[in-house]
């Protein structure tokens, strides 16, 4: 499970994600839908620690993320950003 409570990051004085809460159960599929720029990325990157969250926290199998082997918890979290380019000579 995967439990997100006051997750904030900001860019600067931007502040990208104002406090996003979210539980996430096991074998949930979960799809981030949104305008450009409204922070789904950064909210991926922050839960796998590709950017570190400026205050919240991220629980994964009830401890937090920071507390968890980084290698392990990215071998557990699949993710498909919008720009993946796996195979740019061919469309869906």
């Amino acid at each position: 499970m995967i439990d997100v409570k006051g997750l904030k990051k900001n860019y600067g004085g931007l502040q990208v994600l104002k406090g996003v809460d979210l539980t996430i159960n096991k074998g949930d599929c979960v799809v981030l839908v949104g305008p450009s720029g409204c922070g789904k990325s950064t909210f991926l990157r922050c839960l796998n620690r590709l950017e570190e969250p400026d205050g919240g926290h991220v629980i994964f199998n009830g401890k937090e993320v920071t507390d968890h082997d980084i290698d392990h918890v990215r071998q557990k979290m699949g993710m498909v950003f919008q720009h993946f380019n796996l195979f740019p000579h061919l469309t869906v």
